[in-house]
């Protein structure tokens, strides 16, 4: 785990709601969401290692590592029972957050994502992605 501190986009006061995206985004993807719904909620959006303005930091290289290093943010905030969205592979990691820190979060919202090891071949793997968008670009991963 990178020992600098993730970038965390953040508004809002109340009950927090820890907003983690998906592979090739960040933080600034909830930029509508952390204006609304920050009139009722302390809405956090980490930008993970290696993406967005934590892309200095290293990726890890499991889930579990990108699990690890949002909830050792929310250590270093003091945020210790929390709502939790993920998106795509933002919500494979919010699912293994649960799995690590049960008894931190209060609801769980998944968006766009499936259970980690369920669909085996279904995504390819993060090497696999991290060598095309080397070869390839950005518009390799494009929907047609």
């Amino acid at each position: 785990m990178a020992s600098e501190a993730l970038h965390m986009a953040r508004a809002g006061k109340g009950d927090p709601l820890v907003m983690v995206h998906g592979y090739l985004g960040g933080s600034s993807q909830w930029t509508a969401e952390l204006q609304a719904l920050g009139a009722h909620l302390d809405v956090i959006a980490p930008d993970l290692p290696g993406f967005g303005k934590s892309r200095h930091l290293t990726s890890p290289d499991r889930i579990e590592g990108y699990a690890s290093a949002v909830l050792h943010a929310l250590d270093q905030l003091g945020v210790q029972r929390f709502h939790l969205l993920g998106h795509s592979m933002g919500g494979m990691i919010v699912q293994e957050m649960v799995r690590l820190a049960p008894t931190r979060v209060d609801r769980l919202v998944l968006y766009g994502t499936g259970p980690l090891g369920l669909l085996p071949g279904r995504f390819e793997t993060m090497e696999r992605s991290r060598e095309r968008l080397a070869e390839d670009g950005v518009s390799s991963f494009s929907v047609q």
